[in-house]
Order: structure tokens, then C-alpha cells, then sequence
């Protein structure tokens, strides 16, 4: 190619377009997304940055890409400030053998930027990418991002938008030269200044990204590593998305669980439904929704000893007798005290009474002759007390011995 280069530079038709693609035979063609081509991109460690200048989680390989643009753009400004200086060359022939020489250079610079900027990236090897916005692909070729095509839309405008300033550089750049065509210094200059820019274009296109420098980037399937040189690729993308949406169900199963838990827990209480139930401390409650309290339990277990010692202490009628003989007394408690009592008119009491002895049921008021009896009543100016005696069996019988006046015996336990 350079010695077609070296006769292009001293022929009078060798000025102008024809140069240019001879010496930087390339094209600003931006490449697209999904089967049209790849971009480089930056890397970033988010996941939702919409940064023209980043890609996703992936390491910027479109840098590197518009690094080599950048490099060609400048070679095509050193080549249009070439050509403009090929009449001055004419003239000035050593000076214009300098700026071939270093144009020459620059050029072969420009080539070894061009070639490292373009070439592919793999999961061994650094290199150009190419986008997708696919959520499951397995190619371990592509740099995956969650908004691919915004980030690739976003990123075509920043590169016109450069693209445009550089056009505008060149073009001031040309009319320096047009204005400078009188000496082959300054085209000298040009070119040196072109391949100062190329060896700084080299230097930025072989650069490795990290999280806050743009770069070459290497990809990687793994979905469990912490490194942030690396650029997930779409078949980790697409491992993630799964294991999110495996996720995303149990956390949806958890939940419908946990609403039926509390719908269950939250359930009123019925006769017939377990559930929540309120309490109430009352003890004349007829509401069957509600369960009782400690307080209302003590208060009805209270009133029923109270109730139930109360009706021990009752004592209740268990015979009558007016006549002698022999008197027995059943259904009675054993242990229980049997109160044996007398009563006459008002109008008799004076000389009305009974003699009695116990004979079997108990072991108190026994007496074992007639001489030896309990008077009820009174006789003969004496007045006795009750009898009691304390069954020993649930029947008590008496001997009835005698009576006077209208008297009447009652037993009570």
C-alpha cells in the first residue's frame, strides 16, 4: 500500500479524496444492534443507569470503537491538511518529504489503532461486542444490557453529535492549512499534531475498563461473580432473569399462604367456627360469640362453693313423733349432726315433755336403762336442752318412752 501512498503524494491528481482514501481507507459507519453490527459500549455497575456513555452492567467495548473513529477522523484531518499542502509541496520538496514521512506513520499508527479497535470480543478475549437486548440468549458472544436499544439509540446520537464536532474540527483544520499553504512547516506540524493524536487514540483504544474508566472489556456466563472488570454476558442475563422469576412465584406463593394465615387467624368465633373470640368478664351473659374470663370464672366458681356451703349448713326436717315406741330416722349422713328437738302449745308448755333414748345408728345419747333417759321439755320444774347425736350409719332409731301433755318431737339434720 505505502509505496501506491508515495506515488499518490507526489502526483498532481493525488490530492484531495483520493489521498484520503488511500491513506485511511474507512468509513464512519455505525454499527446497529442484534445481527446489524456492534458497538463498543461503557461499562457501568448499574443496572438502571441510562447513561449515554454506559451499557448496562457490561464493560465498554464501544469506547474503543469511537476511540479508532476518532483516530481515523484525525488520520483524514492530517490527510486533508496534506493534500491542501501539495502545492505548497511542490515548492518546498524536502519539507514536504518530512510531512510525507510522518503522515506515513501516522497512517500505520492509525491502521494498528484501527485493527485493535475492531476486533471481536469473546469470554477469553478482549475486543469489540456485539449488543443485544434479548433477555434468553445463550450467546456467550454478546454483552447483554436492560435497555439495549435506548442505551444503543442513546449512544448513535452522542457519536453523531461528536461525529459533527470532529467534521467541524477538520474543517477548521482545513482552512488553517488553506491559509498556511505558503510554508511546509505547518502541514509538519499538522501531521506531527495527527500523530500525537493517534499514539493518545492507540493508548485510550487499548485501555481495560473498569467501573470508572472506559475500556476494552472481557465477558463472562458467571451470574455469581463479584468482579467488576467483567461484563455479563446474555446467556448470565438470561440465568438471573430465570432465577428472578423462580423467585418472583415463591415470594407470590408465600404471600397467598400468609393472606389465607391471616384470614384464618383474624376469623370471629363461633358455637360452630374456631376463630378469635372476645372476652367478657360477666357471669349473666347470654351471649354465645363471647368466652369468659379468669375474672368471670372465679366469680361464678365463687358464688357456687359459697352456694354449695351454704346448702351444707342447711339442715332439713327428717321425722316427726307423738307417740311412744320405737322411732327410726333413714336417709340420713353419716358424720352429719341430727338435732332432735321438743315443742308444745303456748298454752301447755308448762308441764309437756317426752323421754327418749338413742338405741342403734349412732354412738351418743345411749342410755341403758329407763332411769337413765333424755328429757325434751319440761316436767316436773326441769327443762332440758336439744338432744344431738352424730349417725354412724344412714339410720338412727329411738326409743320413745313416754309422753306428756300435747307435745311434739322433730329430728333435723
Amino acid at each position: 500500500m505505502f509505496p501506491k501512498l508515495l506515488q499518490r503524494l507526489f502526483a498532481n491528481e493525488g490530492a484531495g479524496p483520493k489521498l484520503r482514501a488511500d491513506i485511511l481507507p474507512l468509513d464512519n459507519k455505525t454499527l446497529g444492534v442484534n445481527g446489524e453490527g456492534a458497538v463498543a459500549v461503557q461499562l457501568s455497575d448499574a443496572v438502571n443507569s441510562e447513561s449515554s456513555t454506559t451499557g448496562a452492567t457490561s464493560k465498554a467495548v464501544k469506547t474503543a470503537y469511537d476511540a479508532g473513529v476518532a483516530a481515523a477522523a484525525t488520520a483524514n484531518a492530517a490527510q486533508n491538511a496534506a493534500s491542501a499542502a501539495k502545492a505548497a509541496a511542490d515548492t518546498a520538496q524536502d519539507t514536504a518529504d518530512a510531512a510525507k514521512t510522518t503522515a506515513i506513520a501516522a497512517q500505520t499508527k492509525a491502521n494498528s489503532a484501527y485493527t485493535e479497535a475492531t476486533k471481536d470480543a469473546s469470554t477469553s478475549a478482549a475486543g469489540r461486542v456485539q449488543l443485544s437486548d434479548a433477555v434468553n440468549s445463550a450467546d456467550s458472544t454478546t454483552a447483554a444490557t436492560s435497555k439495549a436499544v435506548k442505551t444503543a439509540y442513546d449512544k448513535a446520537n452522542g457519536a453523531a453529535s461528536a461525529a459533527n464536532t470532529a467534521q467541524s474540527a477538520a474543517t477548521d483544520a482545513k482552512a488553517t492549512a488553506d491559509t498556511a499553504q505558503d510554508t511546509a512547516d505547518a502541514a509538519k506540524t499538522a501531521a506531527a499534531t495527527a500523530q500525537t493524536k493517534a499514539n493518545s487514540a492507540y493508548t485510550e483504544a487499548t485501555k481495560a475498563a473498569s467501573t470508572t474508566v472506559v475500556g476494552r472489556v472481557k465477558l463472562s456466563d458467571a451470574v455469581d461473580s463479584e468482579s467488576s472488570t467483567t461484563a455479563a454476558t446474555s446467556k448470565a442475563v438470561k440465568t438471573a432473569y430465570a432465577k428472578g422469576v423462580t423467585a418472583a412465584a415463591a415470594a407470590a406463593t408465600a404471600q397467598t399462604k400468609a393472606n389465607n394465615a391471616y384470614t384464618e387467624a383474624t376469623k370471629a368465633a363461633s358455637t360452630t367456627v374456631v376463630g378469635r373470640v372476645k372476652l367478657s368478664d360477666a357471669v349473666n351473659s347470654a351471649d354465645s360469640t363471647t368466652a369468659a374470663t379468669s375474672k368471670a370464672v372465679k366469680a361464678a366458681y365463687d358464688k357456687a362453693v359459697s352456694a354449695a356451703n351454704a346448702a351444707a349448713g342447711k339442715v332439713t326436717l327428717k321425722g316427726t313423733r307423738t307417740t311412744k315406741g320405737t322411732w327410726t330416722l333413714t336417709g340420713l349422713t353419716v358424720g352429719k349432726p341430727l338435732f332432735v328437738l321438743g315443742s308444745a302449745p303456748a298454752d301447755n308448755r308448762g308441764n309437756s315433755y317426752c323421754y327418749l333414748n338413742a338405741i342403734s345408728g349412732t354412738n351418743d345419747g345411749l342410755f341403758g336403762t329407763a332411769q337413765y333417759r333424755f328429757l325434751l321439755g319440761s316436767g316436773s320444774g326441769h327443762c332440758t336442752n336439744p338432744l344431738v347425736v352424730v349417725p354412724t350409719e344412714t339410720s338412727v332409731s329411738f326409743d320413745v318412752i313416754s309422753f306428756a301433755g300435747n307435745f311434739t318431737v322433730r329430728a333435723y339434720q
